[in-house]
């Protein structure tokens, strides 16, 4: 069973070790949903210095993210099969991705543009049973979203379908390996604990309307999170069915 971490910055850092603890010792609840997981680490880029107030260590500094999280994963958690790869999700680059899209594979979307997030639902739309959990935030406050389905319907609606102003990605939300060179990307400034709470957001998620339910429909597909108000609030955007 493939289990997907898309993105090892500030939130996949933060998934990646809890989702290894449960998928090597799940409780008894959900023991029998989990055999023989693989744990895949997707990532193209490098640690630089301004990631290291909320990832990572100096000395992975110029060393691929998926690597050094894999490493740090692997030596808590030997017993665990892990799957590193060294590139981007996008349209020009899907060979390295095959691999784990099969059906039946969970993933954590922890990708920080739309174009990533638009062709990874294309993606997925060919199966006919997965999990993505999605997250993001920036300063202090984010959101995780969940898209299920199961023997070919959709238990949740699909991430697009609750918000489409995602299928118009701005030039912010380019590929990262199809934007201008030339032009500086700075990162938007973002808190650990805002990652942190994310992180643990999807992995509620996942948990909570998946894995320790496993036919049910979700009761909720969102949780939003305001690390300054103290909040994690489940919220339901549209059923499938009332």
């Amino acid at each position: 069973m493939n289990y997907i971490i898309l993105g090892a910055g500030g939130i996949g850092y933060h998934i990646a070790e809890p989702l290894a603890r449960i998928i090597c010792y799940p409780p008894a609840c959900v023991k029998d949903s989990i055999k023989d997981p693989i744990l895949w680490i997707v990532d193209g880029d490098v640690v630089e210095d301004h990631n290291l107030g909320r990832q990572h260590g100096a000395k992975a500094v110029g060393i691929n993210k998926a690597s050094v999280l894999a490493d740090h994963v692997s030596s808590v958690f030997p017993e665990l099969q892990i799957q590193v790869i060294k590139a981007y999700l996008s349209d020009q680059n899907q060979a390295p991705h095959r691999d784990w899209l099969k059906s039946g594979l969970t993933v954590f979307g922890c990708v920080d543009n739309n174009s990533s997030r638009c062709f990874l639902e294309t993606l997925l739309d060919d199966y006919d049973d997965f999990t993505w959990v999605d997250g993001g935030n920036d300063l202090d406050s984010g959101q995780a979203m969940l898209w299920r389905r199961a023997g070919g319907s959709d238990m949740c609606p699909s991430l697009t379908s609750c918000n489409p102003e995602m299928l118009h990605p701005t030039s912010d939300d380019a590929f990262p390996d199809q934007r201008d060179c030339s032009k500086e990307w700075p990162s938007q400034p973002q808190l650990a604990l805002a990652n942190q709470a994310v992180a643990q957001a999807m992995l509620q998620l996942w948990f909570t309307q998946v894995l320790n339910k496993p036919v049910d429909q979700p009761r909720f597909n969102m949780i939003l999170v305001d690390i300054t108000e103290g909040r994690a609030t489940p919220q339901t955007q549209y059923r499938l069915t009332d």
